[in-house]
Order: structure tokens, then sequence, then C-alpha cells
């Protein structure tokens, strides 16, 4: 009977610990001035939905370069209130712009993803601490 207690313990270890190691959190942690800050995100935030990542912060505007794609999300978007779904960006830039400002409504920029810089236009000093966990860097070098 003690084998088998011992045989269950070990066996429960070596189930538990590659979701244990694949849990780990970061907080990365940005010290903002008044006017325009460059940041490279390292993480990926827990929640990536911009306005909770970016609520309470004292911004005027955040801004990042596209990737190749110029359309983020699942294919077919019907619906501009659909968080996952950003319409066709030629400019090649996506923008945030705060919920309570009246011009929110052309914020294209909804999803937040570390490996890449975001331009954050700040209206004062601000902290602003980025939990969740390591990200895939999506930088691509061209010549």
């Amino acid at each position: 009977m003690w084998r088998l207690a011992s045989y269950s313990r070990v066996l429960l270890l070596v189930v538990a610990l590659p979701s244990a190691a694949s849990a780990q959190w970061l907080e990365q942690s940005f010290q903002l001035q008044a006017g325009w800050n460059s940041v490279y995100l390292e993480v990926d935030p827990a929640t990536a939905d911009a306005d909770v990542v970016f609520a309470g912060l004292p911004l005027d505007a955040v801004w990042t370069r596209a990737p190749g794609r110029l359309v983020q999300g699942p294919p077919n978007c019907t619906s501009p209130d659909d968080p996952t779904c950003i319409p066709e960006n030629a400019s090649g830039w996506w923008a945030w712009i705060p919920p309570d400002d009246p011009h929110h409504v052309v914020t294209t920029l909804r999803l937040i993803r570390g490996g890449r810089v975001y331009l954050l236009k700040a209206r004062s000093v601000a902290t602003w601490n980025v939990v969740g966990s390591p990200a895939e860097s999506v930088t691509q070098w061209r010549r």
C-alpha cells in the first residue's frame, strides 16, 4: 500500500510540474513622462483588452505599427463593437484613444500584445505596470 501511495505522489508531481512551469507571470514597469513615451512590451498582458490594460493611466493616445497583416482578429469581422475585430488599416498604424474621449470611435488598437513597441502620449507622469506571461518576439528585421 505504501508503494502505491508513493507512486501516486510521484505521478501527481510529474503531471503538475509542466502546468506550474507554464504559469509564469512577469511584471514589467514603465515610468511614463508627460508627452510621448516609447516602450517595448516584453509580456503578453494577462488581459489583452486595451481599455483594461490602459485603464486609469493619464493617456491621450497609444500608437503601434501594425504587423505585416493589415487586419487583426478573426476573418469576416462583422461588428465594429467586437473587441477581437479590427478594421483594415491602410496607414500601417494602430491607435488607441481613451474610452472617455469622443475620438475613441477611431480606435483600431484593441488588443495589446507583447513583443512590440508602443508609443504612449501621457498627460502627466505615471507608472504603468503590466503583468503577464513572457511574450514571443514579433520584431521582424528588414534590410
